[in-house]
């Protein structure tokens, strides 16, 4: 006899849309939450690593300053810089940032005349949204079944739920569920056009004396890397003394895929942009593959015809992941509002 438990609400993906509803769930009474994703870390995008004396995020989004109130509002901590950019070689930069695509990169602000970043997000998601009414599990759903309102996790547990939010990849959301009246002719034309532009997002703690650059881009083909940050150059507070911290971002797709020798690559990538040299030591490396960023070649209207229909049945898509559309942050931090509503109503 299998064993369930009761769950008012499961969140599947924390992200910039769901952070902000459960954030309001929670200061609205609700405490029965349970919110999912891959990440040891909790979130798509946040999460924050200490080791050796450096302190590094997961993925650092460059943020216009005018949507900082937005992140204010769900009391995020976010720093801003006026910051020194080089470019070392020229080219297309927004195209190979969505990794060749004519997709805007929602994560690259076109204004860069003074940028933010949050900082510490992974404390922040754990003791700010989560803490008193949200429990957090990695071990993501192997089947949701929509007639029973039931999640099945890979470590066992059985979940019941009242309602489902889902900012997981739509892909592997539709690959899951089961009881659903979803054809498969729609499943399947759907998956056969959708595709993904994900972020590879390398950080090289170096011993040695740091170059004076904040920002490096380089827009051709020549460099995997579309974009160097100095984070040491941009706050005191995420390396040793005598130490710097680089951050290296790297886009991929089914064509153009991670490479294989991801910090040999780095590493050389640093060196061409001027940021590393043989003088200095490697003495910390970390990779994080950020997935399911940019979605293109949508079917809008297929899309909506899944989103509505599983609406009726209490599982709501939500955000850049499960909507599978190019959202702005803007437009990602309010798009849970209508849900907020739905839920408490």
């Amino acid at each position: 006899m299998m064993s369930f438990e009761e769950k008012d609400l499961v969140v599947l993906g924390v992200d910039f849309s769901t952070i902000p509803l459960i954030r309001e769930l929670c200061l609205y009474g609700y405490k029965n939450l349970m919110t999912i994703d891959q990440s040891i870390e909790p979130g798509v995008y946040t999460g924050t690593y200490r080791s050796g004396g450096f302190s590094i995020e997961k993925f650092y989004i460059l943020l216009e300053k005018d949507i900082v109130k937005d992140f204010s509002k769900i009391d995020a901590e976010v720093a801003c810089v006026k910051p020194r950019i080089r470019v070392a070689k020229e080219g297309d930069l927004r195209r190979k940032t969505a990794c060749w695509r004519n997709v805007d990169p929602w994560w690259l602000p076109k204004d860069l005349d003074e940028i933010c970043m949050i900082r510490n997000s992974g404390d922040y998601v754990k003791n700010r949204v989560l803490a008193g009414c949200a429990e957090y599990t990695f071990y993501t759903p192997r089947k949701i079944d929509l007639d029973h309102k039931i999640v099945f996790l890979r470590n066992g547990r059985i979940l019941r739920y009242k309602k489902l939010i889902a900012s997981y990849p739509l892909n592997k959301i539709l690959d899951i569920l089961r009881g659903d009246e979803i054809s498969i002719e729609t499943r399947q034309d759907l998956l056969r056009r959708l595709r993904w532009t994900g972020v590879l997002s390398v950080s090289l703690g170096v011993k040695g004396s740091s170059t004076e650059d904040q920002i490096v881009f380089h827009g051709a083909r020549a460099s995997r890397t579309y974009m160097f940050l100095n984070i040491s150059n941009m706050f005191e507070d995420v390396a040793p003394k005598d130490h710097y911290l680089l951050n290296l971002q790297m886009s991929f797709c089914e064509e153009y895929p991670p490479p294989p020798d991801v910090y040999s690559r780095a590493v050389a990538e640093a060196r061409w942009a001027r940021l590393y040299s043989d003088d200095k030591e490697i003495v910390l490396e970390r990779s994080f593959v950020i997935s399911h960023l940019l979605p293109y070649n949508i079917d809008e209207k297929i899309s909506d015809e899944i989103r509505y229909h599983l609406m009726s049945k209490d599982l709501y898509l939500i955000g850049v992941r499960g909507r599978a559309l190019p959202l702005s942050i803007f437009d990602q931090l309010r798009e849970y509002e209508k849900i907020f509503s739905e839920i408490i109503s």
